[in-house]
């Protein structure tokens, strides 16, 4: 039928010029050999197969981004649900210097041979700044000399506890790369994998205790909220995980030790946190506030506070200023207790302005 179709083709141009014979034949002979079925279907099964191979393409470009889509819709699922779990928010850089600058372990006197812990340390960013400054303060006495001894105070006065067991492996490494970096023989970290609510051995030896402790609200306790609910802190209102490393931090303090995290300014004035309000006005350990207000240094809407307390301060006065911007901390005042805490919350502020909120 193809054949017939192309030689009537053939047929109807040859009769539309009855003058030309020669140039016109040749022209008809290209036009058979264009139009023969063989060439036809040639055309068509390539065109075919490019057909096939665009969709083709096409499917598994939309396969793969399916997959890639639903691969990091999981995996950021995993991330989210690990966060709300285990209260991981990691520490910028220079909120570890100036959290440590605020702390007081930023010179030889009050490095070398202190007991320092971060309690929730995860990948060992407050850790790795502290082998840091150690080991700069221990060479700027020592020179280069006795790298042995040098690392085995860091096994020594160092310390850290981690839940999460990977965050713990990069923990190790990350320090062994700075060991390294200070061409230290291999050091014998002290570095728990381990639920810091499960250790004692801590308790009553720490001069430092810093920090980002775990953000973990109330819904997201699930298991663990009737052991969160035993500690004083805790025993009130929509607590979080971070009250109960306040208190546990505050156990760890030796007689004169300092306590200083970043943690969610809420306890200042909720119904939580009355009772670490409360412990910290009758105890007047409560030594500096430096309030992050607005600023957000996490991937998280949260508003936080550095807090510094320090063993038997037996204090009637604490700091407060607010963060502007990295390395830039305004003094605002020096507030006595008695005009920061009544009406059973903590009030901040200049003290002209909280001495007139007060008369109200």
């Amino acid at each position: 039928m193809h054949e017939r179709k192309c030689a009537l083709f053939y047929a109807l141009e040859k009769t539309d010029d009855n003058s030309s014979v020669g140039t016109h034949e040749l022209t008809n002979q290209k036009k058979i050999r264009q139009f023969h079925p063989d060439n036809i279907w040639g055309f068509l099964r390539t065109l075919e197969r490019k057909i096939i191979f665009a969709i083709l393409v096409f499917a598994v470009t939309i396969g793969q981004n399916a997959i890639a889509s639903n691969f990091y819709d999981s995996s950021e699922r995993r991330t989210v649900n690990k966060e709300k779990r285990l209260g991981q928010i990691f520490t910028p850089q220079y909120l570890v210097e100036d959290i440590l600058d605020f702390a007081g372990y930023s010179n030889s006197n009050n490095i070398l041979e202190k007991h320092i812990i971060d309690n929730s340390c995860g990948d060992g960013v407050f850790l790795c700044e502290i082998v840091r400054r150690y080991c700069t303060a221990y060479s700027s006495l020592h020179g280069k000399s006795n790298r042995k001894k040098l690392a085995q105070q860091l096994g020594e006065f160092i310390h850290g506890i981690e839940i999460d067991a990977i965050s713990y492996s990069h923990c190790i490494e990350n320090l062994n790369r700075i060991a390294n970096d200070f061409d230290l023989p291999p050091v014998a970290w002290d570095i728990q994998n381990a639920d810091t609510m499960t250790i004692c051995k801590f308790d009553g030896c720490m001069d430092f205790v810093v920090g980002n402790p775990p953000y973990v609200r109330v819904h997201n306790l699930n298991a663990n909220l009737s052991r969160v609910k035993r500690y004083q802190f805790c025993d009130g209102g929509m607590t979080d995980l971070y009250l109960v490393f306040y208190e546990i931090g505050l156990k760890m303090l030796a007689k004169h030790g300092r306590l200083c995290y970043i943690a969610p300014s809420s306890w200042i004035n909720s119904v939580a946190g009355k009772n670490m309000r409360e412990y910290l006005r009758h105890s007047g350990c409560l030594k500096g506030i430096i309030d992050l207000q607005h600023f957000q240094p996490f991937n998280a809407t949260t508003y936080t506070a550095i807090c510094l307390l320090e063993n038997s301060c037996k204090s009637d006065k604490f700091s407060y200023s607010v963060y502007d911007s990295p390395k830039t901390i305004r003094h605002i005042d020096d507030l006595k207790y008695e005009d920061a805490f009544f009406d059973g919350a903590l009030y901040l502020g200049d003290k002209r302005t909280l001495q007139s909120f007060r008369s109200i």
